[in-house]
């Protein structure tokens, strides 16, 4: 992966090398930049950990840096092992702590016969019976959104429920324009709940009487 990036930098590098010596001054910049990341990743480190990569992050994004995307290291144990993990996951999660790498494991035999286990109630007992709290991919699918900075809110109607996923701080209107950039462009204001407090109101009457929807701008 490393490699791969090296050679997208050289070639970001020569291809603003006109621009930086007409006096182009972000081009300049930018090459500085390229030349010291390039320099770091030839000493075998990763992008996502050079310091200042934040700073360039439109550069980083453009070139579709594969080291300097988020990672996560998920160790796939045998069923025995699935709520206490064993020496060698233990050891993948000191490493990845080490790191500052998300890490978690989960066993892909337990994974697949829940996946055959169509009764709600029937997958519960099971998954309380291995002494798990919740499924491997459910844990994944939340380690992964926080480490995408991910976050859902739901639209619910007679035919169907969906959830729309957004980037942790998006403004109001903005969330609104991932359903329609209709809804963005003539918003005017948004009633909210927690979808917790709308279950345990029962309806949306029932928890506008009990002051639970909040109108925001």
């Amino acid at each position: 992966l490393i490699l791969a990036d090296i050679e997208v930098i050289e070639r970001k590098i020569t291809s603003i090398e006109k621009k930086s010596k007409s006096g182009d001054k972000e081009a300049a910049y930018t090459k500085e930049f390229l030349q010291n990341l390039y320099s770091y990743l030839s000493e075998g480190s990763v992008a996502r950990t050079f310091q200042g990569i934040n700073d360039y992050a439109a550069v980083v994004k453009e070139l579709n840096l594969l080291t300097a995307k988020p990672i996560m290291y998920v160790g796939n144990v045998l069923e025995e092992h699935s709520s206490s993990g064993n020496n060698h996951s233990q050891a993948l999660m000191q490493y990845a702590t080490s790191k500052n790498i998300t890490s978690l494991i989960i066993s892909a035999k337990i994974e697949a016969e829940i996946a055959l286990l169509t009764d709600e109630e029937e997958k519960t007992q099971f998954i309380d019976d291995l002494g798990l709290k919740e499924t491997g991919l459910n844990r994944i699918i939340k380690a992964g959104y926080n480490l995408l900075n991910l976050q859902s809110y739901f639209t619910v109607g007679p035919k169907e429920a969906r959830a729309w996923t957004f980037e942790i701080g998006t403004l109001a209107p903005a969330a609104a324009g991932i359903i329609h950039t209709d809804f963005e462009k003539g918003f005017i204001r948004a009633e909210v709940i927690n979808w917790k407090e709308l279950l345990d109101c029962g309806s949306w009457s029932k928890a506008r009487d009990a002051g639970k929807i909040k109108t925001v701008g």
